[in-house]
């Protein structure tokens, strides 16, 4: 673990992270596992002060800490030690200069070490020495440190008794073009116009719950020095949850799952856990008509078969006079359904839901209960606009599947978030449930 105290990138011991290493949006749990691990800490500072000031505090501004430990330690007080202990978290950290330290609460000669048993401190390997190391209470590192960055190493070993992610990786850039279709360097969000005009890749989560890394790296620019370059691109990413069955870049912005901030670092990781689905990632830079190459990695524990999208919408073939082309593109989200008339009675079944258009079907992930959520997103390019959607829900078993409801989907071209609540039909139930579903469609196919 280490503290950084300022945008510069440091590493244990003073030395370079590696690259990997990213800012964390959430700073998990700390237990005595994770000190091992590399962490910056950021120390606040008054614009007035100095980069690399001594404060009467001993601290340093604008400086790198490396973080060595992390212990409970127990207070003694008198005769009542023997019956009760009050218990204190304290953090110990390194100047990697190797000397100047904190002189507050706790530090080497501090008063506060009367109070730990000479065991304890033994323990602990409490020195006096100007070694760079130090002791604080965990309220006065808070005080005092403001920003913290984890960097892991990620096992992708597949023989190891630790845990290991399955590791996708894909090369790109941020490159300009006249062409709007062509552009790939379109900035943050803030540029509504161009933000979507960024590399655009798809991964999946195959599992009900997953445990997801990503990690977004730009390319060494310090050779760029010499010709008065070398400054790392603001960069940073959005991650959003699309339909089951994309294939082609996205056109208008769906729901956000998780982000990352934007830093001009030379990589940002964020670590998120995500539900079964198709997600899209979109790196970019802060802003518009920066280039620069970068690597985009996606560890998750099961394979996501990260890739990315090229292509805008399906383009004609050599059969396309014989069996059409696409002139609608449609997406159906099945929200949920309610009210479902289940065989037997039972109080909790196993169901999912089915889209189907076309000769193509997209499945759902299996929910539990009688009024399911599904969140099942799909988009279909259509040759036949006046052919309905039809969706089903069915109920999961051992043997065979039971079909609990069928519906007719209308999707009018030039719709939009159009929410419906349908009747399901069977033949052997009089109301067999509810679902309710949303539809958008246009006749331009790079609409949605």
């Amino acid at each position: 673990m280490v503290c950084r105290c300022s945008s510069n990138y440091w590493a244990t011991f003073g030395l370079e992270g590696e690259h990997i290493c990213g800012r964390l949006l959430r700073f998990p749990r700390i237990r005595k596992k994770k000190v091992s691990r590399l962490v910056k800490i950021g120390f606040s500072f008054q614009p007035s002060q100095a980069i690399e000031e001594v404060l009467s505090s001993g601290l340093v501004t604008g400086h790198a800490y490396s973080v060595t430990a992390i212990r409970n330690i127990n207070l003694h007080s008198g005769l009542l030690s023997l019956f009760r202990t009050h218990k204190l978290r304290l953090i110990r950290l390194r100047n990697p200069w190797g000397s100047g330290e904190w002189n507050g609460a706790w530090s080497d000669k501090s008063e506060e070490w009367k109070k730990v048993s000479r065991r304890e401190r033994e323990k602990l390997g409490v020195t006096v020495n100007d070694d760079g190391e130090f002791w604080m209470s965990w309220d006065d590192f808070c005080s005092h440190f403001t920003d913290i960055t984890l960097c892991r190493r990620v096992n992708t070993h597949l023989l190891s008794t630790q845990k290991t992610w399955k590791e996708e990786s894909a090369f790109s850039a941020w490159k300009q073009h006249s062409n709007p279709l062509k552009d790939r360097s379109g900035g943050c969000p803030n540029n509504k116009a161009t933000y979507l005009h960024n590399p655009q890749f798809c991964f999946d989560v195959t599992l009900d719950q997953d445990n997801v890394l990503i990690s977004l790296e730009q390319e060494d620019r310090r050779t760029q020095r010499t010709a008065g370059g070398g400054e790392n691109l603001p960069i940073g990413f959005f991650v959003f949850k699309v339909e089951m069955n994309r294939k082609y870049r996205l056109h208008c912005t769906p729901r956000r799952v998780t982000s990352s901030t934007y830093i001009n670092s030379r990589s940002v990781l964020v670590h998120t856990e995500l539900s079964k689905g198709r997600y899209v990632i979109l790196p970019t830079t802060f802003h518009p008509g920066l280039t620069g190459s970068f690597l985009l990695r996606v560890y998750t524990d099961r394979a996501s078969h990260l890739r990315e999208l090229t292509q805008d919408a399906p383009q004609p073939s050599c059969m396309s006079f014989m069996v059409g082309s696409p002139r609608v593109v449609t997406t159906i989200t099945v929200h949920a359904a309610s009210g479902l008339s289940i065989p037997g009675g039972s109080r909790d079944p196993a169901v999912y839901a089915t889209i189907h258009c076309e000769g193509k079907k997209v499945t759902s992930r299996t929910v539990k209960g009688q009024n399911p959520e599904f969140d099942l997103k799909a988009v279909f390019y259509r040759k036949r606009e006046k052919r309905p959607i039809i969706v089903q829900v069915w109920l999961s078993r051992w043997t065979r599947d039971t079909l609990l409801g069928t519906v007719s989907v209308p999707c009018a071209t030039g719709e939009s978030n159009q929410t419906s609540v349908l009747r399901l039909q069977r033949k052997d139930v009089t109301s067999a449930g509810y679902v309710m579903v949303e539809t958008s469609s246009s006749s331009d196919l790079m609409a949605l």
